[in-house]
């Protein structure tokens, strides 16, 4: 049965929040998302040289009520840090099988 992944992201490349907001922001979403994410595939930041600012989270939430209130608190820390929206992705996720013969990496 396939399992709905979830991605978070948020950026700053409006240049709305300083560099410690920025680290501050991503430091709160980072702890909701911690809260309530029941597995948390990867983060991912933009490179420190990019003109851009923006992280993303793979994620998984095992209970309905879990998921409204992560979208509640992420919409809560949207606000009080200025920003106009944090992108929240929901997908069916699908585990491809190998093909063919499979290599070994011993």
């Amino acid at each position: 049965m396939a399992e709905k992944t979830i991605h978070v992201a948020i950026g700053n490349s409006d240049d709305k929040l300083s560099q410690r907001d920025w680290f501050n922001f991503y430091s709160r979403v980072d702890l909701i998302v911690v809260s309530f994410s029941s597995h948390i595939f990867g983060r991912w930041v933009s490179a420190a040289t990019s003109p851009y600012q923006n992280a993303c989270w793979a994620l998984t939430v095992d209970n309905s009520w879990a998921r409204d209130d992560f979208r509640l608190e992420l919409g809560r820390a949207a606000a009080e840090y200025g920003q106009d929206a944090i992108s929240w992705n929901e997908s069916e996720s699908e585990m491809l099988k190998p093909i063919g013969t499979v290599r070994s990496w011993n």
